[in-house]
């Protein structure tokens, strides 16, 4: 816990292990999913849960393969939780 100077009371930083040869994970959703989630998109948009519905995937999977096109510029997210393909 921290205390009220923003410090850790005596415990060490929580630091993430790696188990591979990269510093970082280059793949955090398998590229299969987001493949399946990308044919679940068209250029009228779609919601998340409805994405969710057609693909048989899970919300996770979903949406964080949405979150992953959406900042490479695949896809855009608009009001409501809704997803066009980016054009």
């Amino acid at each position: 816990m921290f205390d009220g100077d923003g410090e850790l009371n005596g415990q060490e930083p929580f630091r993430l292990e790696t188990t591979g040869d990269d510093e970082f994970a280059t793949d955090i959703v398998p590229q299969d999913v987001i493949d399946i989630v990308l044919n679940g998109l068209s250029g009228s948009p779609v919601h998340q849960d409805d994405i969710i519905r057609y693909t048989e995937l899970s919300a996770a999977g979903v949406i964080s393969s949405l979150c992953e096109l959406e900042v490479s510029g695949r896809v855009k997210r608009l009001e409501g939780n809704t997803f066009v393909l980016s054009s």
